[in-house]
């Protein structure tokens, strides 16, 4: 993960200001209670501005002085030994399955992928030629809605995607959504059942979420509008609704997987489970009282689960991008990345007119950093 501070001059946060004038009051035995629960309240606001990711960081909390303009180049040679995923031929053994809004731009699914089978919804047109029932749940919807309608024609390989050819996770050195899809060895798919298509660790590795963190739990009461704390609050009772029969014995205390809901599957591992449960996994999404933005993370860090991985299935960074993509030889200094494939960035949000320009801005790296 990037540095968020080098130095004691930190931005204090609103917040813990306002709180640390409370923690005064500790100095007098009168003060306890008020102490605790500010301190409380400060340890809260400190851990989530300064670990702060694409998920909760406030927009525009880091903005690079200026913008950098540079012409893009093909760069999957860089950082280590490059071999092409062997030909595999034949559009209906392969289909791109797309979570899309009217305002997205898919057309680059076209130009790039024409060999393949593309099955692109539009979750929120319902006059739409693919479209969803209901436009809940974010992606998993439409990824189900897929699995459901085509069950017993499914292909040999599904893709399931976002819609942005650019998005700050995908695991490119300039986020293009492209070089994943194009890279993914469709053996390393089948070999496996489930493949994500990030081997970078962060975020979602090697620990994402734990359903019985007293701290987190806190965290979500204190904070009701935390996506993040309040997936993990209600992550225990979601999982007894997926699975029936599951107990709160057989709930995982851990739950990790690389993020963020972009994967391929294997027709065999899609159909090791019976439609019947992919029906009643999308009715839990349509009729769940939970925000979308909660039951769209849960059934994120849900996925890898249904397809038998195990709960923390962190593959080591190495091997996964020699094994999964082809790149081979890699620098690789911990078990969750290796250098110059990719970085997080400190917002979602990719800056305008990308890759053209933007480098070095809204807290998104310099141009060549691969290099």
């Amino acid at each position: 993960m990037p540095v968020l501070a080098s130095s004691l001059r930190l931005p204090v946060p609103a917040a813990a200001r306002k709180t640390a004038a409370d923690l005064m009051r500790c100095l007098f035995p009168h003060g306890k209670l008020v102490c605790v629960a500010s301190l409380i309240l400060v340890l809260v606001a400190l851990r989530s501005y300064y670990l702060c990711s694409p998920y909760v960081c406030p927009k525009g909390r880091t903005v690079a002085n200026s913008p950098y303009a540079s012409s893009y180049e093909d760069h999957r040679g860089h950082a280590g030994a490059y071999s092409p995923p062997p030909a595999v031929t034949g559009e209906s053994d392969k289909v791109l399955v797309v979570a899309s809004t009217q305002a997205e731009d898919t057309a680059w699914f076209h130009e790039y992928f024409p060999d393949w089978q593309k099955k692109i919804y539009v979750m929120d047109d319902a006059s739409a030629n693919l479209t969803v029932a209901r436009n809940v749940g974010r992606e998993s919807t439409a990824y189900l809605t897929y699995i459901i309608d085509h069950y017993h024609d499914l292909p040999s390989f599904m893709f399931f995607l976002h819609a942005s050819r650019y998005q700050w996770h995908n695991e490119d050195p300039i986020y293009d959504g492209v070089q994943p899809i194009r890279n993914l060895r469709l053996a390393y798919v089948q070999e496996q059942g489930y493949a994500n298509l990030r081997c970078t660790w962060s975020l979602g590795c090697p620990t994402a979420i734990r359903p019985f963190s007293k701290v987190t739990k806190l965290e979500a009461a204190l904070e009701p509008h935390n996506d993040r704390a309040n997936t993990v609050a209600a992550f225990a009772q979601a999982y007894m609704e997926i699975f029936p029969g599951a107990s709160i014995d057989d709930v995982p205390s851990a739950i990790g997987v690389p993020c963020c809901a972009q994967f391929a599957l294997a027709k065999w591992a899609v159909e090791a489970r019976p439609r019947e449960d992919y029906v009643r996994i999308r009715d839990w999404l349509w009729t769940t009282k939970l925000p979308d933005s909660v039951s769209g993370r849960i059934l994120e860090y849900v996925w890898h689960i249904l397809m038998g991985k195990p709960a923390e299935y962190c593959p080591d960074a190495r091997e996964c991008f020699c094994l999964k993509f082809g790149f081979c030889d890699l620098e690789c200094r911990s078990p969750g990345s290796c250098e110059k494939r990719y970085r997080l960035p400190q917002h979602e949000e990719i800056p305008p007119n990308w890759p053209e320009e933007g480098f070095g801005t809204m807290g998104f790296p310099e141009w060549g950093w691969w290099e």
